[in-house]
């Protein structure tokens, strides 16, 4: 097969790549046709990876006619493939400097000048284009990037100034308009952005939200609110709005307030449960921590049971409940909630870890055992899982079971090195359990190797054997530090 055959985009830009027109009826000269023939060849061999051969037959036909842009893109595209970027930008200069009023060129060529960070000249070559068309997104927004890259935004809002006089306002140039001016440090004129396109699309909620959140940024408080009023006018159940005008009234003093005063957010049977969840996750994560307002727990709380007034159904809802508790230290009833999520949905491991992290705070080691079974049947590939069923089996006195799951789960954690040495500390207590002072040794001290003996629990595990070997005072120097890693949180 002839390589001119394999190539049919070349062929369908015939008229360019032999920089000729031909009038009706006017025929081709044999050398136009034997030079045609030649670039078709060039190009075949560019596409079967034999830059050499495509090499020779362009510079042989450009030295023939060095006015011809396709020749000289032609060997640009070849320079970039073999990583010459001064060759490439040199023929993409000469196609560019040939080929008046070719957008396909002179595109190719600005894109080439702005790889190389030739800002100024990729923005002579796409005014170009731009004139030719004016109304193009497109180009526009290249020319205008273009600009910006070259210090010139304020011509770059020009640009978007000519492109609306064409294609009138639109969502995604006023967005742009309103990025430049903002980057640009005028918030003034990047309001009355944002404030043309709500005229424009008054119904557009994501305008208005965007004004709303710029005039928040800004610190003007009293502006925002009354673009957040505009938006409840079209939409009352908006829960960004209704959060915002709670979280700006004047009566919320603290978070435990404000939470309580996201009631009729919570028990609106129109709001998405998740945008629900996504307001009230920031405030779960804060229970128990230095700073958390003491009002804090009892407000979430009491949200969670509005919560689930509403989605008596929905498993994230008894799952944030269970945290809830569970952070604020009713571990009972977090059991309770993450026992009622699995009944209605089993498959989120998160879940399920949490219930045993529950269990083991309790000290219900017969629940913990039985759903950390449940859990490996469900998840094999979980460590954590063996991790429980290890210690609630050694906990229970069945020790071949705790050292055959845990060393299965030893596998299992792979390179995750803190549950790793986790599963090792509690291995050793299950072989020192077993009279195995011997392998019980080698499992604090490759648990200690690990963490760098920086995890408490293979640091009592070690306490623990030499307590029992009768070493009394090395003992009590690796339960000293234990505790001192524990105070520290590590």
């Amino acid at each position: 097969m002839q390589l001119k055959y394999i190539i049919t985009t070349a062929i369908l830009s015939i008229s360019v790549c032999a920089n000729a027109q031909f009038a009706d009826g006017d025929r081709m000269s044999e050398e136009d046709i034997i030079y045609q023939d030649k670039f078709i060849e060039a190009k075949g061999y560019l596409l079967l990876d034999r830059a050499d051969k495509s090499e020779e037959i362009l510079k042989d036909l450009y030295k023939e006619k060095r006015n011809n842009p396709a020749v000289a893109l032609e060997l640009a595209i070849l320079y970039r493939q073999l990583d010459d970027p001064m060759q490439e930008y040199k023929y993409a200069k000469v196609a560019a400097d040939n080929a008046s009023g070719n957008i396909f060129i002179l595109e190719k060529y600005s894109d080439i000048c702005m790889r190389l960070e030739k800002y100024n000249e990729a923005a002579t070559a796409l005014k170009q284009i731009v004139k030719i068309e004016p109304s193009s997104e497109k180009y526009s927004d290249k020319l205008a990037t273009a600009l910006i890259k070259h210090g010139e935004s304020d011509e770059a809002i020009n640009v978007y100034n000519e492109l609306e006089k064409q294609i009138g306002i639109t969502q995604d140039v006023s967005r742009r308009k309103f990025e430049l001016y903002d980057l640009m440090g005028k918030s003034k004129p990047a309001i009355q952005e944002l404030e043309k396109l709500v005229d424009a699309y008054p119904e557009n909620l994501a305008s208005l939200h965007k004004l709303a959140a710029y005039h928040d940024q800004l610190g003007d408080k009293s502006k925002a609110k009354l673009v957040y009023e505009k938006i409840l006018a079209i939409d009352v159940n908006d829960t960004k709005a209704n959060i915002a005008l709670m979280g700006s009234a004047d009566n919320i003093e603290n978070e435990g307030n404000y939470l309580r005063a996201l009631a009729p957010i919570i028990e609106n049977k129109e709001i998405h449960l998740d945008n629900k969840i996504l307001e009230l996750i920031p405030y779960v994560q804060k229970i128990g921590t230095p700073s958390a307002d003491p009002e804090l727990a009892p407000a979430l709380v009491e949200l969670s049971h509005r919560l689930l007034a509403i989605h008596p159904k929905e498993a994230k809802g008894h799952a944030i409940q269970g945290d809830i508790f569970f952070l604020s230290g009713n571990t009972k009833d977090a059991i309770k909630s993450y026992n009622k999520t699995l009944s209605i949905k089993d498959n989120v491991y998160n879940v399920w870890e949490q219930l045993m992290y529950a269990y083991q705070e309790v000290g219900d080691y017969n629940s913990l055992r039985e759903r950390a079974e449940g859990a490996i049947d469900y998840f094999p590939n979980k460590p954590t899982a063996f991790y429980f069923y290890g210690l609630s089996s050694r906990k229970l006195n069945k020790l071949d079971d705790a050292i055959s799951y845990l060393d299965e789960g030893v596998l299992i954690a792979g390179k995750n090195i803190v549950i790793k040495s986790n599963i090792l500390s509690e291995l050793a207590l299950a072989y020192l359990a077993n009279r195995n002072e011997e392998k019980a040794t080698n499992a604090a001290e490759k648990a200690l190797e690990l963490s760098q003996s920086q995890n408490p629990n293979a640091l009592e595990a070690m306490g623990d054997i030499l307590t029992k070997k009768g070493d009394q005072k090395a003992a009590k120097e690796y339960y000293n530090k234990a505790k001192a890693q524990r105070n520290t949180g590590l």
